[in-house]
């Protein structure tokens, strides 16, 4: 009834009791964030301006009245200014972020470019769970927008828009017009969710379809009684089948799976045999469609789930924590160790010091006795989205991009928190005025901050990203468009995982590009190792080359790009070499589906089905033997990979880099004094751009040496 109250009037929190607190978070928030202080002084901020003000609101919600919602009106434009303004800002320049792939961005280009030489139906693809349905999504851009990098970037420009058409129908049940509007405008405009969609990967396909699960399960709320209507089973039949297909997404999806199943039996009204059956039954709806995903799982791909394992390997008990620390670090208020490449921030947290005071503030205000059953699930859902914080072994904040709606939908309630003490006008200036400071860092870190410390650490991404290929493609592009396509001659290279040149450079690559012809181009390009230079040379005396490792210290030099003209004197070995090239076609294919297997007997069959093509040619013999080792040494036989080296030697050219690989194979053989002089001779040869001094001095250390 009206008239009793839960407390008196004068235990209302007097209105600026959200401000001062709001004030105090986004202080310490700010501190935490972007100051260098000592761990002592931020302890004692953390205390008085984070700790006691958060305890202080807490105290008040639990003995406070519910403040009335803030009621300031939203034109309809409004919504269409965001919607057109997220999609402009997501489409406009896609490479100002990165100028250059990630080697897992290759990974997803590579199936997806596979895929014009010849569709095929598989829903997996890589030891890393990659979900063929991105993929699809990849060659549709590629084949409307032709291979690029823009069109690689653009899928996940466009799912990340594509949330914004789903995020109204999550809030407006449970939130008011305008504090739904502050969660769409960060959304829309925020880093985290800019910056996913700046990668293409699967993450930004998992949170579109986390947001339209979401908007199905909020339409079918109110439609859980045992006597439903045909058209809420029909609803729920829709909720079911999307799950099932949420599957297809990401490896992250059962988290999601579990929410719509919590809610489903929570809902459900009758016996607990009955609600449990009907569960049952839902969950029936939900995993066929994803049993064909989880036979090929099963089959192929269960050993990456092996390796993210945190609990395979042994490790203190207070270290189990070091990472999930590290996790919540990132989100709130930066990451400690910039130097590592975890698709994390660089400025600040993956939420700005704005953003992360409306989400304590939220998050303070669940306490309230009305909201106690709302804060119950949010926790609930919160802690299983952080799952893989606490399950993985590695840092990659990608993980955890399932709880970015819940973030934005907490920090929502937080700014309702700091608004609903004013009246209407003046809840529409502190909103604007709160919202405008908070984009203005998300785009300070976006476009200003994270370019910036790529470029003065380009040791930033380490092995997620070549700088090799990227300098290589920024030398043949123009060449392409000046003489028009050329033959790329990409499959001999050691680690074939990376494949961002490929892709990239696909568009004029009549190697492999079937729209392209082979025969028309009037030049050839060819990664090779920087000591096969002399040897190059004298076979093309008018090829143009460039060193693309100059200054990184590869352990074996690295690689050079050899661009050759193609003319009567180079053409038919061209052509050999090509041919060469084509024949390993198979073999990269397999590396990259299988990976660094220990069972290697489909690789080393392709290898032994190619050297035909090989034999004879000292370049090409020296190459084919390299490759040989090294499939070879991934079986653990050292023995037969040191043959391998032996025979590139013998076979192709002595170079110094053949010598020191040599070497050190002999040297896990324990034949230490052959090692010693495959060492010697590498330092002897020239060029020598290799290790192969600081690996004969550690030799030199050792005991009765």
């Amino acid at each position: 009834m009206e008239s009793k109250e839960l407390l008196p009037s004068w235990k209302q929190a007097p209105p600026w009791v959200p401000g001062v607190c709001f004030l105090c978070l986004l202080f310490s928030n700010s501190v935490f964030s972007y100051s260098n202080l000592s761990l002592l002084w931020k302890m004692e901020v953390g205390l008085f301006f984070f700790a006691l003000p958060l305890m202080a609101f807490l105290g008040w919600n639990l003995h406070v009245r519910p403040l009335p919602e803030a009621t300031f009106s939203v034109s309809p434009w409004l919504w269409v200014f965001l919607l057109g303004g997220a999609f402009l800002l997501r489409v406009y320049r896609l490479d100002s972020l990165s100028s250059w792939p990630v080697v897992d961005e290759g990974r997803y280009g590579y199936f997806a470019t596979r895929l014009a030489q010849g569709w095929d139906w598989k829903l997996m693809h890589s030891p890393l769970y990659i979900s063929s349905v991105y993929c699809w999504i990849l060659y549709a851009s590629f084949r409307i927008f032709h291979n690029s990098l823009w069109s690689l970037w653009l899928p996940p420009a466009l799912l990340g828009w594509g949330c914004l058409l789903f995020f109204p129908f999550l809030n407006r049940k449970i939130v008011p017009v305008p504090t739904a509007l502050y969660s769409l405008c960060w959304m829309a405009f925020g880093f985290w969710p800019l910056y996913l969609g700046r990668f293409s990967n699967q993450a930004s396909f998992f949170v579109f379809w986390e947001c339209l699960v979401l908007a199905v399960l909020m339409s079918c709320l109110g439609d859980l009684s045992g006597d439903a209507p045909p058209k809420s089973r029909w609803r729920w039949g829709i909720l079911a089948l999307w799950t099932g297909l949420g599957f297809y997404t990401y490896l992250a999806w059962p988290m999601v799976a579990f929410l719509v199943f919590a809610v489903f039996l929570s809902m459900r009204r009758g016996p607990w045999r009955r609600r449990l059956g009907s569960l049952a039954l839902f969950m029936l709806g939900v995993l066929l469609p994803a049993l064909p995903l989880f036979v090929s799982m099963a089959r192929n791909y269960q050993y990456y789930l092996q390796h993210l394992w945190a609990f395979g390997t042994p490790a203190q008990f207070w270290e189990r924590f070091r990472l999930p620390a590290a996790y919540l670090k990132g989100i709130f208020w930066g990451f400690s160790q910039p130097g590592h490449f975890s698709l994390g921030p660089l400025w600040g947290g993956l939420l700005s010091p704005v953003q992360t005071a409306f989400f304590f503030l939220g998050a303070a205000s669940l306490v309230k006795p009305a909201c106690r059953t709302a804060g119950a699930w949010i926790a609930i859902v919160m802690a299983v989205f952080s799952a893989p914080a606490f399950l993985t072994n590695n840092l990659e904040f990608v993980r955890l991009c399932g709880l970015i709606p819940f973030l934005a939908y907490v920090s929502a309630l937080g700014v309702r928190e700091l608004v609903a003490v004013f009246p209407p006008r003046k809840a529409a200036v502190v909103f604007s005025l709160v919202l405008t400071g908070s984009l203005i860092l998300d785009a300070h870190q976006l476009f200003q901050a994270y370019p910036e410390v790529q470029k003065s650490d380009p040791g930033y991404y380490g092995m997620h990203k070549s700088p090799e290929y990227e300098k290589a493609f920024a030398l043949l592009k123009p060449l392409a468009q000046k003489k028009g396509p050329g033959l790329l001659l990409l499959n001999e290279v050691p680690d074939p995982l990376d494949q961002t040149l490929f892709v990239a450079s696909y568009s004029f690559n009549a190697e492999q590009n079937l729209r392209l012809n082979p025969q028309s181009a009037s030049w050839a390009a060819v990664l090779a190792n920087i000591h096969e230079q002399p040897y190059l040379s004298k076979i093309f005396p008018g090829m143009e080359w460039k060193w693309l490792s100059e200054g990184f210290q590869r352990e074996d030099g690295g690689l050079m790009l050899a661009v050759i003209p193609i003319d009567a004197a180079s053409g038919d070995r061209i052509q050999r070499w090509t041919r060469a090239d084509q024949s390993l076609e198979e073999l990269t294919d397999s590396v990259m589906e299988f990976g660094v297997a220990p069972d290697q007997s489909r690789m080393l069959g392709v290898l032994e089905k190619a050297y035909p093509l090989f034999k004879g040619d000292r370049i090409l013999e020296s190459r084919y033997w390299r490759l040989w080792a090294i499939h070879q040494a991934a079986t653990g036989r050292t023995d037969l990979a040191s043959q391998g080296e032996e025979k590139a030697i013998r076979l192709g050219y002595p170079m110094a880099h053949l010598y020191n690989e040599w070497g050190c194979l002999l040297f896990k053989e324990g034949r230490l004094a052959d090692s010693r002089n495959a060492f010697e001779e590498a330092l002897r040869l020239k060029p020598n751009c290799t290790d192969a001094a600081v690996n004969l001095h550690n030799l030199s250390l050792l005991p009765n040496q």
